[in-house]
């Protein structure tokens, strides 16, 4: 599937002697090798030289500055263990040229146990965005395009104690199910994500949800766990019972502008970087729970192609994006986004509903008429 854009990159590095840089950083305390273990290999696979921060050594503003030898490119998976100085730092590598991909959000996940959701540890970098005109929703997302997770439970479906533990498959409506569009050809899964907007003159959205999803306010009176995560329970509501507005909820953006310096004031020109709602979306644990038998790798194929876009190499990002649907389009999966769903369903209601019914009464009334003309030469024999 990707054999054009591999054979494209290394021509490219053949011929100009261009090498491909990311700097990695995991700036909510995960770790690289344990937490995000498929991020470093696949980005490697797909031609970048990763450069890795270790926030805990400290110095973050020296580490990004030695990180310009490889490039201007950098990625935050996480903002909850940055310190103020640490915000300082990107806030001085966004003013200075550097393009960077934010993973991030206001609120952080119990992962590994409970799923309970509290607010960030340290919400500087959330603030330093916000001065940045992009701002985020306090509301997570759920939606009815969503992840299908199986869970083990001890209860029948009436709520009453089961004699020994079954497994029950469940739509989980905060893991939200981006569908096919522009800028992820194969749609991705985003774990309690959060509307954001940007107010730049520049900036524009990248990723969408459905138009059925809504927003579940937080629970101010426990702050220990703000919103109800259990799949359980979620699925017995039923989906938005609250019957809150539903419509289509940007969770991606992309900034290119004139912004307004936060810590020092003034004005930045070309200040770049873009936001995805959803420090999780390439965490391998998360991946496994939506991966299935055969593994799914649409998040870390969406993170290459946004890595390509900001790194100014649109022409590979378009082949690597290709690439990674050829496989669906030359077989069963024709419909890529929502526009070819919208035209395809209409094609099939006009063909089902209306062209066929048309064909089977023109075909009764032609075999009548056939009948009818036989009748009367049969008839017309016989009389003579």
């Amino acid at each position: 599937d990707t054999l054009e854009y591999d054979i494209a990159g290394r021509l490219e590095h053949l011929i100009t002697g261009k090498k491909r840089y990311v700097t990695v950083l995991c700036g909510n305390g995960l770790s690289l090798k344990s937490d995000y273990s498929y991020v470093i290999p696949w980005l490697s696979a797909q031609g970048f030289i990763c450069n890795e921060i270790d926030i805990s050594a400290g110095r973050l503003s020296y580490q990004l500055e030695q990180s310009r030898n490889y490039g201007n490119l950098l990625l935050v998976l996480g903002s909850g263990a940055l310190s103020d100085d640490d915000c300082m730092a990107i806030e001085t590598y966004l003013e200075s040229g550097g393009r960077v991909l934010f993973a991030v959000s206001p609120y952080e996940a119990d992962i590994e146990n409970s799923w309970h959701i509290t607010k960030s540890r340290n919400q500087r970098l959330i603030t330093l965005l916000s001065a940045f005109g992009t701002e985020f929703s306090p509301d997570i997302i759920c939606d009815l395009s969503c992840a299908r997770i199986t869970m083990e439970s001890y209860e029948n479906a009436d709520g009453s104690a089961a004699s020994s533990a079954h497994s029950a498959q469940l739509n989980y409506f905060q893991w939200v199910q981006l569908l096919p569009q522009e800028n992820a050809r194969q749609g991705i899964t985003l774990f309690w994500p959060v509307e954001v907007r940007s107010f730049q003159e520049n900036a524009g959205n990248i990723l969408y949800t459905s138009s059925l999803s809504y927003e579940m306010h937080p629970d101010t009176n426990s702050p220990d766990s703000l919103f109800e995560t259990n799949p359980f329970i979620l699925s017995n509501a039923g989906y938005n019972p609250q019957k809150a507005v539903q419509k289509m909820r940007p969770v991606g953006v992309h900034v290119s502008d004139s912004v307004y310096g936060f810590y020092n004031a003034g004005i930045f020109d070309n200040v770049e970087y873009e936001v995805i709602t959803d420090q999780y979306f390439v965490h391998s644990l998360m991946l496994g729970y939506i991966g299935g038998a055969y593994g799914d790798y649409r998040n870390l194929d969406f993170l290459v192609n946004r890595l390509l876009r900001l790194n100014r190499e649109e022409e590979l990002a378009v082949l690597q994006d290709s690439g990674a649907t050829s496989a669906k389009n030359q077989f069963l999966y024709k419909v890529t986004d929502a526009e070819s769903f919208r035209s395809a369903r209409n094609q099939t209601i006009f063909c089902t509903f209306i062209l066929n019914p048309l064909l089977i009464i023109a075909a009764g009334i032609a075999s009548y008429i056939l009948r009818k003309n036989k009748i009367r030469q049969y008839a017309g024999c016989y009389e003579k």
